[in-house]
C-alpha cells in the first residue's frame, strides 16, 4: 500500500514537472516568435514620405498618394515615374506583407509618367507593406507603408480609366499645394533674415555715427560764443580807456616841467 502511495506521488510529481517545463518552454516560445507575429508599432518600417525622390537606375519614383480602406481589404498607391532613358523597359511590381507575404497586386493606370496600383486582400493585423518595383537590370525599389502611416478611406471601389486619372490629379493637386507651403515657408525665412540684416545694418550706422562724432573737434555753442564775444569787446574798451588816461597823464606833467 505504502508502495502505492509512493509511486502514485512521483507519478504526480513528474506530471506536475512536466507541466511546469512545458508552461516555461511555451511563455519563452510566445516571447521569441511575439516580435515576429505580434511586432510592435513602435518598431515599425518607416513609411516612404510623400513627394520625395527615390531614385533608382533608370527611372526617378516618388509618392503621392497610399490610400487604404479597412472595409475594402483594399489599397490604392499612386506614383509619379520620371524615366531617365530615351527606351523606357517599365517596372515589374509585388506587394509585399511583413508577416503575410505577397499580396495580390495590380496596375490599373499606367503610362510613361506615372502608374497606379490597386493591393488587394490585405489581411487583418497587417502592420507593414512595401511596394516593391524593380528595373530590366535588377535594380530593386522598396516603397513602405505601416498601420501607423497609412492614409485612410471609407471605401475604394474599383474605377474606370477616367476614374484612376481624376485620383492622380488630386494627388497633383495635393503636391502642388504641398510645394506652394514649402515655397512659403522659403519666403519667410528670407523675411526674417532681411529684417535681421537690416536691423544689423542700421545698429552699425548708428555706431558708426557716434564714433565719428567722437573723433570729431568739439565746438562751441553760439550762446557761448556771443558771451565771449561780448566780454572781449568790454576788455578792448577798457584797454582803450586806460590808454587814453595815461596819455592825457603824460601830457599834463609834461607842460608842467617846461621852464
Amino acid at each position: 500500500m505504502i508502495e502505492k502511495l509512493r509511486s502514485r506521488i512521483k507519478r504526480d510529481i513528474n506530471i506536475g514537472n512536466k507541466l511546469l517545463l512545458y508552461l516555461l518552454i511555451g511563455g519563452y516560445a510566445f516571447f521569441i516568435t511575439s516580435r515576429i507575429w505580434m511586432p510592435d508599432s513602435g518598431e515599425l518600417i518607416e513609411a516612404t514620405p510623400y513627394y520625395e525622390v527615390q531614385a533608382m537606375a533608370g527611372h526617378e519614383v516618388y509618392l503621392t498618394r497610399w490610400s487604404y480602406s479597412e472595409k475594402d481589404q483594399t489599397m490604392e498607391v499612386i506614383a509619379e515615374i520620371q524615366t531617365k532613358d530615351l527606351l523606357d523597359t517599365g517596372l515589374e511590381y509585388e506587394a509585399v506583407e511583413r508577416t503575410k507575404g505577397k499580396l495580390e497586386i495590380q496596375a490599373v493606370r499606367e503610362t510613361a509618367d506615372y502608374m497606379v496600383f490597386r493591393i488587394t486582400g490585405i489581411p487583418e493585423g497587417w502592420k507593414e507593406i512595401s511596394l516593391r518595383l524593380t528595373e530590366e537590370g535588377g535594380d530593386l525599389l522598396r516603397l513602405y507603408t505601416n498601420i501607423d502611416a497609412v492614409e485612410r478611406t471609407d471605401s475604394l471601389p474599383e474605377k474606370d480609366q477616367d476614374g484612376y486619372e481624376a485620383d492622380r490629379l488630386e494627388a497633383q493637386i495635393s503636391y502642388d499645394q504641398f510645394q506652394i507651403q514649402e515655397q512659403e515657408s522659403v519666403i519667410q525665412e528670407l523675411k526674417k533674415k532681411i529684417q535681421s540684416w537690416n536691423k544689423g545694418s542700421q545698429n552699425w550706422k548708428m555706431q558708426y555715427t557716434r564714433q565719428k562724432k567722437r573723433q570729431r573737434r568739439p565746438e562751441i555753442p553760439l550762446r557761448k560764443r556771443g558771451i565771449r564775444s561780448v566780454q572781449m569787446r568790454r576788455i578792448s574798451k577798457s584797454g582803450k580807456g586806460v590808454l587814453r588816461s595815461l596819455r592825457s597823464g603824460l601830457i599834463r606833467s609834461g607842460s608842467r616841467s617846461r621852464p
